[in-house]
């Protein structure tokens, strides 16, 4: 049953495929985090108020980086594959942030670069989606991606649930700051799929 929808996937063009799995990795590594950056915060701080307003800033870093950043590419005509590399570079330092929180307000600036890692990835994959996919790729490219998101959503907790059970029980700690500091690498696995885009052309960004 899945291999006809492998073979599918390998068949389609090299810039749609990577992507998949830009999207695929994105989505799972943001499943392992965005589950738990809220819980960490309060655990930290054991304050609602903090809680909230640190998932204001998260939420207003998403805007920033997919409103404001859109607006400048465009503008500017700026090579939006760019987008891509920002993501990485937030959602990393955003979550190193995180795994050494001591003070509130290194959590606050955290979480904004947290989120603007997330807004900067949605431009740009968005973006491209635009681009590079064809009108009759789309309906598949539609169907592996909700697909794939569900599959995601079972298997990524599991595996965030793995990663806090190794704190505990080998490395004899409560906190998220192993499970902050291994999802920056698996991210960063995206970096492999980026050389497949060229510059957009200035017509394609109006």
């Amino acid at each position: 049953m899945l291999l006809p929808i492998v073979y599918r996937i390998k068949a389609l063009r090299t810039p749609v495929r990577s992507l998949l799995y830009l999207y695929f990795i994105f989505g799972f590594t943001s499943v392992l985090t965005s589950t738990f950056v809220q819980i960490a915060i309060f655990k930290m701080f054991s304050d609602i108020q903090t809680n909230i307003l640190s998932g204001m800033l998260m939420f207003t870093g998403i805007m920033v980086g997919f409103c404001f950043f859109g607006y400048v590419i465009s503008h500017y005509r700026l090579d939006a594959k760019q987008g891509f590399y920002y993501s990485f570079i937030s959602f990393t330092l955003g979550l190193l942030l995180l795994s050494q929180v001591t003070t509130v307000t290194v959590a606050y600036i955290a979480m904004f670069i947290y989120g603007l890692g997330n807004g900067f990835f949605w431009l740009t994959i968005h973006t491209y989606e635009l681009t590079e996919t064809r009108d009759e790729e789309r309906d598949f490219y539609s169907s592996v991606l909700s697909s794939g998101g569900k599959l995601i959503s079972i298997i990524a907790p599991l595996c965030a649930t793995g990663i806090l059970w190794l704190s505990v029980s080998f490395f004899h700690t409560s906190s998220f700051g192993l499970l902050f500091m291994i999802t920056p690498l698996l991210y960063l696995l995206g970096l492999f799929f980026l050389e497949e885009y060229k510059p957009i052309a200035p017509n394609e960004l109006q």
